[in-house]
Formats: structure tokens, sequence, C-alpha cells
């Protein structure tokens, strides 16, 4: 009866501390920039799994062991498609996972779940890779979150980089961005939301080494009305305010990679 109790009691601290040991976002943000991290067997062609395995051991996040999850024991239901995995469902959550590693690209999205992801890959013409991953945490106050990496095959590490979120400025604070991150192509996409003007896209192509600002474009517009504590469209199609965030192929942050693996 004792062993049984004392049984009981280590494996509740074990769950404790395997709970406490998951990083919010905010935790992660204080972290990364100051984290090189190893990439086990990485080498000269790394997959999206590998880094993102490497990502979570230096920064556990429960989003990532969710989408890994799907890579160690996939869910009744999902698809493959050569090596891509897809869990969706069309329940009230409207949950969708994918895992492609030939595309360098994976996502977590839900209409429910706090915690949400996307990463990808880019080549880079030094033969080095650049690893992005996009976390979103769904509060009063949503928690949007870019980690930006290069990786060194001959160190087989990832080291924190600037990205092309550090150097934007807001037009107007009251905006809300966010970003997209390529799962085809190889353009990075920041948007620029507001009730009162149309969604701005600002265009990053990639120039071999890092996304390069090529462009602007403007989405459709119609006037916005703020009702009962939000924005509703007046009239019209209008565009949405992003209220809800889509990970894989999204808006914001969006998620996706380039190049075959």
């Amino acid at each position: 009866m004792r062993k049984t109790i004392f049984t009981l009691l280590m494996l509740a601290v074990a769950i404790g501390m395997s709970a406490h040991e998951l990083l919010s976002n905010a935790e992660v943000d204080a972290q990364w920039r100051t984290k090189t991290i190893s990439v086990k067997n990485g080498g000269q062609s790394p997959n999206v799994v590998m880094l993102l395995k490497a990502f979570n051991k230096a920064l556990p996040t429960w989003v990532v062991g969710e989408v890994l999850k799907l890579q160690e024991k996939p869910l009744p239901g999902t698809k493959r498609n050569g090596t891509a995995l897809l869990f969706e469902n069309n329940e009230e959550d409207e949950l969708r996972i994918l895992l492609d590693p030939k595309n360098g690209y994976a996502c977590y999205e839900s209409l429910t779940d706090v915690d949400q992801m996307s990463c990808c890959i880019w080549r880079r013409t030094n033969g080095h890779r650049i690893f992005a991953i996009s976390l979103y945490e769904q509060h009063v106050m949503p928690q949007n979150l870019l980690c930006w990496y290069d990786y060194d095959p001959q160190t087989q590490t990832m080291t924190p980089e600037r990205s092309p979120l550090d150097d934007y400025k807001k037009p107007f604070p009251q905006m809300e961005i966010g970003w997209t991150l390529p799962q085809k192509g190889t353009d990075f996409i920041i948007r620029e939301y507001s009730p009162f003007y149309p969604t701005v896209s600002r265009i990053y192509t990639w120039d071999g080494m890092k996304p390069q600002f090529s462009k602007i474009q403007l989405e459709d517009f119609e006037y916005q009305e703020f009702a009962d504590g939000e924005w509703v469209q007046a009239s019209g199609e209008g565009f949405k305010h992003p209220h809800h965030p889509r990970q894989c192929g999204g808006s914001c942050p969006g998620g996706s990679a380039v190049g075959t693996f």
C-alpha cells in the first residue's frame, strides 16, 4: 500500500515538473536570443523535424510538442501525402496540424486552443539555412512571437539572428500586425490591420541570404464600425478583422517553408 502511494506521488510530481518545464511565449521571448541550439545529426540538409526537435529541446512549448507528436504517433484519420502528414477535423475547434518535411514546413492551428505555431526553412546560398518559427498565444492581449535562426552545417548549430520584423516599425501605434511564413514560394509578408484603412501587405522577397523588402500591396476595403466592443463590417463584404489568426498558410503569423529535403 505504501509503495503504491509512493509511486502515485512520484508520478504526480513528474507530471507536475513536466508541465512546469513548458514555456510560455513570454518566457521563450526572454530566452531565445541568448541561446545557440545544437541540432543532433543535422548535417548539410536538416529537415524541419530535426530543427523543430532541437528548438523544442532548448525551448520546450506545448504547441511544438503537439506537432512533433504527429510525426511520432499520427492521430487516427491523419492523411499522408508523400512525406507530409496532415490531421484536421471539422468539429468546433477546426483543429489542423500539418508536418511537411519536403517543403520544410509545419504548423498547428485551432479556433479554440490558446497556443498555435508555424515554422519554415529557407536555403541560403552559402549552404546555411534560415529556420523561422512563429508562436502565437490567444489571450485578451494576443502574444505573437517570431524566432529567427541561422543554421550552420559545419557546427550543426542554430544561432539567433535578426528578422525583418526586428527592423519593422508600425506606421500607427493602433494598428495590429501579423506575418506569414511561406508554405510555397519564398516571400515573407508582414500585414497591417486597421478597421479604418485597407489591409496593407508588406512583401519581403528572398535574395538568397534573407528576405528583402520589395513592395506593398493593398487588400480590398470597406468601412468598419465599432459595436458591442468590437469591430464589425458596416456594409458589403469588407475585410475581416483578424481576431483569430490562421497559422497554416494563414495571415498572422502563418507558416511554411521552401525547398525539398
